[in-house]
Formats: C-alpha cells, sequence, structure tokens
C-alpha cells in the first residue's frame, strides 16, 4: 500500500515554504490525479494507492513544531487554527494520524525537519494521533520504543533509494477502510526492512542449491517488484531449452527446475549464476531440464 501525504502547510511569517504544497485552490486536482494514478498502481501492480495528507505546522520554537500524516483523507482540513483542531477535523473524517518524524526537542532544533513538539509533550501527543513513526527511512526515534507508543516505520518516499528501507505490514486485507481502522486501533504493527533484493535473491539460491545438490526440487521463487524495462533476450541451454518473457504482475510466482548444469543458461533467473551475477533476475519464467 502506498498512501500520498503532500503537505498542508501552516508556516511562520517569511518562511520557506514547500514547493507543491496542497491549497484549497489546488487540493481537488491533488485527488483527482491520486484517483487517476490509484486505478493505474491497482491494474498494473496490484498496488493499492490510498489519498492523505500531511498536516505540516511549522514554527520558529521546535517545541511547538510538528507534522502528522492524516492516512485515508478525503477532504480539506484548516491548519490556520492551529494543529489541535486540523486533527480533531481530520479523525472525524475517518482519516489515521500519525506522528511524522519525532525528533526530541533537544535534535529537533538542529534536524532539517524541526518537529519536536511530539517528544516535548508525549502525554498529549498520545491521545491526539493513533501511531507515531519509530523509522523514518533509516532514521530510528528510540524514545516512541522507550515510552511504548504504537508504532509504525514509513519510508518518506521522495526518491527511488527511500524504497528500500524500513516499512510497516499489517495483518488485514488489503483494502483502504481495513488498512485505516487497523492504523486506528491498538493493535501491533510489524515493522520490516527491505533489503537491497540483489541480496536476497542470492542468499535464496544459495540457500536452495546447498538442499538440492543431488536431487531435483521446485524451488517457488516470489519476485521483487517490477523493474521499469522488460527482458527480452533468451539464450538456448545447450542441454534444453529456455523461455523467458517480460514481467508478470508483482507477487505472481514461477516454479524453476533444480538442480541446473552451472552456466547453461544465461537468462534463467535465480537458477542461473551468470544472470543472477548481472542482476537480470527479475522477469523471466525457466523450464531447465
Amino acid at each position: 500500500m502506498l498512501c500520498v501525504t503532500d503537505h498542508l502547510v501552516r508556516a511562520p511569517e517569511g518562511a520557506t515554504r514547500p514547493r507543491g504544497e496542497i491549497t484549497a485552490h489546488s487540493h481537488g486536482r491533488y485527488l483527482e490525479a491520486i484517483e487517476t494514478e490509484a486505478a493505474r498502481a491497482q491494474l498494473l501492480y496490484g498496488l493499492l494507492v490510498i489519498p492523505g495528507l500531511e498536516l505540516t505546522y511549522d514554527d520558529d520554537d521546535p517545541a511547538q513544531s510538528a507534522h502528522a500524516l492524516a492516512v485515508g483523507l478525503h477532504r480539506l482540513v484548516d491548519l490556520s487554527e492551529g494543529l489541535d483542531p486540523a486533527l480533531a477535523a481530520a479523525r472525524a473524517a475517518g482519516a489515521a494520524l500519525v506522528a511524522a518524524h519525532p525528533y526530541e526537542t533537544a535534535i529537533a532544533a538542529y534536524a532539517s525537519r524541526r518537529t519536536g513538539r511530539w517528544a516535548a509533550n508525549p502525554e498529549t501527543s498520545s491521545k491526539l494521533v493513533d501511531r507515531f513513526e519509530l523509522f523514518n527511512r533509516h532514521e530510528l526515534f528510540a524514545w516512541i520504543a522507550e515510552r511504548r507508543l504504537p508504532s509504525v516505520a514509513s519510508g518518506d518516499f521522495h526518491q527511488p533509494e527511500h524504497l528500500l528501507t524500513w516499512k510497516t505490514l499489517l495483518p488485514c486485507p488489503k483494502d483502504e477502510t481495513a488498512i485505516v481502522d487497523y492504523l486506528r486501533s491498538e493493535r501491533p504493527a510489524y515493522l520490516v526492512h527491505l533489503a537491497e533484493p540483489n541480496r536476497l535473491r542470492a542468499a535464496a539460491y544459495k540457500s536452495v542449491r546447498a538442499r538440492n545438490q543431488s536431487s531435483s526440487t521446485r524451488f517457488w521463487a516470489s519476485r521483487s517488484p517490477p523493474p521499469h524495462r522488460h527482458l527480452q533476450e533468451t539464450t538456448p541451454s545447450p542441454s534444453g531449452c529456455v523461455r523467458c518473457r517480460p514481467y508478470l504482475p508483482y507477487g505472481e510466482c514461477e516454479t524453476l527446475e533444480w538442480p541446473q548444469p552451472r552456466g547453461s543458461c544465461s537468462v534463467g533467473g535465480l537458477a542461473s549464476p551468470r544472470a543472477r551475477g548481472r542482476g537480470t533476475a527479475r522477469c523471466v519464467s525457466a523450464s531447465l531440464r
């Protein structure tokens, strides 16, 4: 699931405002764009995309500055009267609220995002939001764990490298209502780190080869999210055949036959040492004899 949360901003007079901030004038187009991309993401990748906003209350005093993610928010709220009324309005509209990058006050004074309010008053903060970011990308906010506050992990995705960071796993249906309800509840969330896919594939390959050196075993390989290009090449194996076709939607699996004569195929996904070494083992369907 991906929640789009562009910034709705209240900033001090004269402060630099973020590019692309959401306003009353742009909010309708913002929701339309998310709806269009959500349909495309579902069709191509089986990816659920839901709307939201990052309620951005910036202040010259870091102890008063805070950002909150409103997950599943479909209407505009008003930040001009302060963050607390805006959070209450977002909650009444059905959104799940997450305290974003909650720096400790002493650190917030020097951070790029001076959001120290959540730590300055944790008792009040815990009543205003449903969860707190324990991880933002690779950054850990240890005080959240020390106080045993309900937590999530967020990639705060702005660039491709932000994908392979800490993320949240929720044991609920992949449906907007179910996800928002779960985040608003007291049920536990599970945090995972999305390691570099090639390292995972290499580890899986070595593990399977070690177990099946003397027997033919079927190995079900769940592949990583699709790349932006498809493999179109194929090289026949001297001892059999290999077929290659474009990548299927994320989450589907293919069956690979083991063992394989070393080096007999240049595209055979996890079954091919040479393909694995080139980092191209993402979009092939291989049958090795």
